[in-house]
């Protein structure tokens, strides 16, 4: 089987340091102490991906697109591609390009923004598998974790899986900055189709307002003194910060004490700071479609915040009923995987005024 396989190495930098994105804010997010977030994940699924003793062949670029994790592996490796460093988006599209038609599958490591991408350079119909490594991945031709589209890439060399349309969702990142949550359909690929592995694309469900109240009332009844709350983004978090009558960040984090917002937009290390001070809790809310409780768009909750706290007693899980019947579990995808150890097996989420339902959080791996 001929793999084509393409790095974004700056993809996901902008997440830890609240930038919500990367495109276009490189530099920033460098200047804010962002770290690279691609090299590891495309470790995770090329070590994966060797244990498993395929048949494979690896088309890639040279250096930190793709030949630098394959090195030492065992995998046969051809070099396509010489792109100048730093890399652009261009380079991303001409790797599709040369590897569109000459291979049996494109694996991207990257986000949304990569995505598009990969499908500006397409020629015919190769499809691609995107290793989730951005700020925003809504598109559904993700896999849940890099080890996920190492699984998945094993089904396709045995002929086990079938190939689907999956639509590239775009999303605008100036406007997502002002927390304007717009996304639109960008364009459509192949992509495998394989339960449990291939995350679903992102939904919006009409929700009615009782419900919502509901769920603000239930949180806001059950606040203790003097803990910081760290609340995440989305419309049910939203609720609570009205009933409050304070502001809330739409697509990022804030910190309330007391019923008092105390901190707005925070990074990763903010958190970590109000952390010392005193005990906290996390409010958030899955991302519709997906089922994803952290690790898309939120990743201002990091491991090291994960680590102060115990997710079984302060995380606090709520959403609207339609959003849980679409979803059959709940997916963390954390760089650190054995953080998943320390979560429950079952979380109870808020769906009502003191109403409450169960779900599951599946494995990733």
């Amino acid at each position: 089987m001929r793999i084509g396989f393409i790095v974004n190495p700056i993809a996901g930098m902008g997440g830890r340091v609240g930038l919500k994105g990367t495109d276009s804010l490189y530099h920033e997010a460098l200047r804010r102490g962002a770290k690279p977030v691609s090299p590891l994940r495309a470790r995770r699924f090329i070590d994966r991906l060797a244990r498993l003793g395929l048949d494979v062949e690896i088309y890639t670029a040279r250096g930190v697109m793709g030949g630098d994790y394959l090195k030492g592996t065992g995998l046969i490796h051809r070099i396509v591609y010489d792109p100048d460093e730093p890399t652009s988006p261009g380079d991303t599209v001409e790797m599709a390009r040369i590897l569109s038609g000459n291979v049996d599958l494109i694996v991207f490591v990257g986000g949304d923004g990569t995505a598009r991408d990969v499908c500006r350079g397409l020629r015919g119909e190769t499809p691609v598998l995107g290793v989730p490594s951005g700020v925003k991945m809504y598109s559904p031709c993700f896999a849940v974790s890099p080890e996920a589209a190492a699984t998945i890439v094993a089904y396709m060399e045995r002929g086990e899986t079938e190939l689907g349309i999956c639509e590239v969702l775009d999303l605008d990142e100036e406007l997502y900055r002002r927390g304007i949550l717009e996304i639109r359909r960008y364009c459509e690929v192949r992509c495998p189709r394989l339960e449990g592995y291939i995350q679903g694309g992102k939904t919006f469900t009409e929700t009615p307002e009782e419900e919502l109240i509901g769920i603000a009332q239930t949180v806001v009844e059950e606040m203790e003194p003097d803990i910081y709350y760290v609340t995440g983004p989305g419309r049910t978090v939203k609720r609570i910060h009205e009933l409050l009558g304070i502001p809330h960040t739409p697509l990022g984090f804030d910190i309330i004490r007391n019923h008092r917002l105390v901190a707005r937009d925070v990074d990763e290390e903010t958190i970590l700071r109000y952390a010392g001070r005193g005990t906290i809790k996390i409010i958030v809310s899955p991302v519709g479609g997906t089922g994803f409780l952290l690790g898309r768009g939120n990743q201002v909750v990091t491991g090291r915040v994960l680590y102060m706290i115990d997710p079984a007693e302060d995380i606090l899980v709520v959403s609207t009923r339609t959003k849980l019947r679409g979803l059959r579990c709940l997916y963390i995808d954390l760089d650190d995987p054995g953080l998943i150890t320390r979560f429950p097996r079952i979380v109870r989420v808020v769906v009502g005024y003191h109403e409450y339902m169960a779900i599951t959080i599946c494995s990733i791996s």
